[in-house]
């Protein structure tokens, strides 16, 4: 018999990301598959978003959304990425259901950018469901403040620079001498 200290506590997996679900195990076994053939898979979310990395916003929370106060910005994003709401189905059985369609089966694997490829297929589901979380969590204040102070920092920037080329009165001007035939 093995010993207490080197056996698995059971029903715990050890997988971490999107695919830490047994109730699809057909999708972690295809995610997996991807990576080992493939050398590439479906990334995790990036933290940064807007020039505002999400691991460093501490959620202020809303009437709303009172159970956001004090967490983490980049982990409810995760959490947004893998399921919306109640109401929506999980990122994770949308992306079973384009696995188990015919065309995805028919399709050749490879690259993301190479359009019909399995990776390109699951790509689009995918990145929708993260930009639609990304806008939700835009009604945490925290968040909204500091992609709006990312965003004023590039604008600041920006002012401070010499103009680059030459402006739009005296570009028209030029162009209207053109026209004219002068020089």
């Amino acid at each position: 018999m093995m010993p207490k200290l080197w056996r698995k506590p059971r029903g715990i997996t050890t997988r971490k990301g999107l695919w830490s679900n047994k109730e699809y195990d057909a999708v972690d076994t295809e995610v997996m598959r991807l990576g080992i053939e493939n050398g590439s898979t479906i990334s995790r979310p990036s933290p940064s978003h807007n020039g505002v990395d999400l691991r460093d916003v501490v959620l202020a929370g809303s009437q709303a959304l009172p159970e956001w106060t004090g967490r983490n910005a980049y982990a409810v994003y995760q959490e947004l990425a893998g399921r919306m709401t109640e109401r929506h189905p999980s990122l994770k059985s949308i992306v079973a259901r384009v696995m188990a369609s015919d065309v995805y089966k028919r399709a050749p694997d490879g690259d993301m950018a190479t359009k019909g490829t399995k990776l390109w297929m699951l790509h689009g589901p995918i990145e929708r469901y993260r930009k639609a979380a990304f806008r939700f969590l835009l009604r945490d204040p925290a968040v909204r403040e500091a992609v709006q102070a990312k965003q004023m920092k590039v604008v600041e920037h920006y002012r401070g620079q010499p103009a680059s080329r030459p402006d739009a009165a005296a570009f028209a001007w030029a162009g209207r001498e053109v026209l004219r035939g002068g020089a």
